[in-house]
């Protein structure tokens, strides 16, 4: 966070122009003023009980960096950037196109995560589409808990949009505009009005819960035909 001085500088700068939106100073907890907006991740793939629980600080409140640093893209985009004979299996061609954190570099945690909920791959090409499935899962999660839990959600700011390269960093559209399971597991949770299914319920997994979610200005009755 700048100096007060500046700070202060910025602050005059949009009570000028009339600023109408809030303003964030910072979203970090080592500064010495902490608005109080998560910005710790988590940076790698979460399930969707991660998001339903309320046990994490990412997962209520509010948070600015919500997303996957080892975002798999679509088949299609991979054949783009990973040269044929270096598709399968991963090696440090994929490398160089990952994140610089520990694990993130080698997609270790993705990986990991493929090989234990879904099995092992044998194939780039089902690699890939078990890892949209991982994606569409864990964003969905994200968006729907903000709308059946939302008296402990304020705010999110996914990580990220896109890339501006081909990468595996975080991404909902990859930098040849191709959609990943992400992205269609963010579009289906903000459904104007959607059933969620939240299969971590009561905490103890003993049973779960099934919300109906209405985000029109208008209220909807149950058809009786």
């Amino acid at each position: 966070m700048p100096p007060d001085p500046v700070l202060n500088d910025y602050h005059a700068i949009l009570n000028e122009l009339h600023w109408q939106d809030g303003v964030v100073d910072t979203v970090s907890n080592v500064n010495r003023a902490w608005s109080g907006i998560h910005m710790v991740g988590p940076y790698v793939w979460r399930p969707p009980y991660y998001w339903f629980s309320e046990k994490y600080g990412p997962a209520r409140g509010s948070s600015a960096e919500e997303g996957d640093n080892e975002t798999i893209p679509p088949l299609e985009s991979l054949k783009k950037f990973i040269p044929p004979d270096h598709l399968w299996p991963i090696d440090e061609y994929w490398y160089f196109h990952a994140g610089a954190n520990e694990g993130n570099n080698t997609l270790e945690n993705i990986q990991r995560v493929l090989e234990q909920r879904y099995g092992p791959s044998k194939t780039v090409q089902e690699f890939s589409r078990k890892a949209q499935l991982a994606h569409y899962e864990d964003v969905r999660a994200q968006y729907e808990s903000y709308a059946t839990h939302w008296a402990n959600r304020k705010m999110v700011v996914h990580w990220m949009m896109n890339n501006p390269w081909p990468s595996f960093f975080g991404h909902l559209f990859d930098a040849y505009f191709k959609p990943g399971g992400g992205y269609f597991g963010a579009k289906k949770a903000l459904r104007p009005i959607s059933i969620i299914w939240d299969y971590y319920g009561t905490g103890d997994r003993s049973s779960a819960r099934i919300y109906v979610v209405n985000r029109t200005a208008e209220p909807r009755r149950r058809s009786t035909t």
